[in-house]
């Protein structure tokens, strides 16, 4: 139980926590993701627009492929070493790409988050700028900001 004495840490989220946890590069306070596989199209939070033309994320699936293969080799020896030395390789392989099947939504995951911030942290994208609106009422000009 907290007493009024106690005060409630938070820590600043880092671009490695914000990478970890799926979060906005730019706020680090909005999900990349709504569901599992459901992917924002903006951040909740700030508005960035994560997928910034069509084909953005032709990159993330290098990332996914560089991370799969080492992951597909540790598999196979996990197997390997599992089964024991007696088993054949095509036994330890099948084994381990059922296991890799499992996993790839995860990296696919992760590779867009990874590609994302990327992105983010060579090319930032602009917030958009605010725009003076002019409005009229009755015979006085007033200007109002608004942020469009």
């Amino acid at each position: 139980m907290k007493t009024q004495s106690q005060k409630v840490v938070s820590f600043p989220t880092t671009k490695v926590r914000a990478l970890v946890r799926g979060l906005c590069p730019r706020c680090r306070s909005g999900k990349i993701f709504g569901g599992f596989i459901d992917m924002n199209q903006t951040c909740p939070s700030c508005g960035l627009l994560f997928e910034r033309e069509p084909g953005y994320f032709c990159g993330s699936l290098l990332l996914s492929h560089l991370a799969g293969m080492p992951l597909m080799v540790l598999l196979v020896g996990v197997a390997m070493l599992y089964f024991g030395p007696d088993t054949s390789l095509v036994v330890s392989t099948l084994t381990a790409i059922v296991a890799f099947a499992a996993l790839s939504p995860i990296l696919c995951r992760y590779g867009r988050i990874l590609w994302i911030h990327l992105d983010q942290g060579l090319d930032p994208a602009r917030r958009p700028p605010r725009t003076v609106r002019r409005v009229r009422t009755s015979a006085v000009d007033t200007t109002e900001r608004a942020a469009v």
